[in-house]
């Protein structure tokens, strides 16, 4: 088939311009409408949910009155107070220092020819402070190394005063530490 287009050429750009707006007119009218739409079931979808929210939380409002969960509550009141002062007890357990622990750990390190004469421990700073005899350098050395190396001593704390190997014999020593 064959068309022949017969009009003049101004008519011509008329026709396609208004078809061109007639077109952009359905689009938008189209687009519109489905807007329209969209936000008409968003609106009735808010209206619904704002209803059932409604119920449920009256509904959970009513349950919250009932004695069960009033018993449930005081419970869980009861066990919150017993977790705070569970918490309190175990800080004051962690902050303190068990002097026999101490002295279990050192008693090991200590030979037979040395001798502990004091012990004093500030559990605050937690730090322990020793003092004794010994009757060759070369064990109060043994026991600055075996004190160093031990488990319960904070690492690089040992501090031992130049008197301690300064005599070769008849040694008076003393060696303060932190505990880990």
């Amino acid at each position: 088939m064959i068309t022949i287009n017969l009009l003049p050429e101004e008519y011509k750009k008329e026709y396609n311009l208004e078809k061109a707006r007639r077109f952009s007119v359905f689009v938008f009218l189209s687009l519109y409408f489905i807007i329209l739409i969209f936000i008409a079931l968003l609106f009735g979808a808010d209206i619904f949910l704002k209803t059932e929210m409604k119920y449920w939380v009256d509904n959970i409002e009513n349950e919250k009155s009932t004695e069960k969960v009033k018993q449930v509550l005081g419970l869980e009141d009861n066990i919150k107070v017993a977790n705070d002062k569970i918490s309190i007890i175990q800080k004051a357990q962690e902050e303190h220092i068990n002097a026999f622990e101490v002295l279990l750990s050192v008693s090991p390190l200590i030979s037979d020819s040395v001798y502990l004469q004091n012990l004093t421990i500030n559990s605050d700073l937690k730090k322990v402070s020793m003092s004794g005899f010994s009757l060759t350098r070369d064990e109060v050395l043994k026991l600055e190394g075996l004190l160093k190396s031990d488990a319960f001593v904070r690492k690089d704390s040992v501090a031992s005063p130049r008197s301690n190997i300064l005599k070769k014999s008849d040694i008076d020593f003393s060696f303060s530490f932190d505990l880990k």
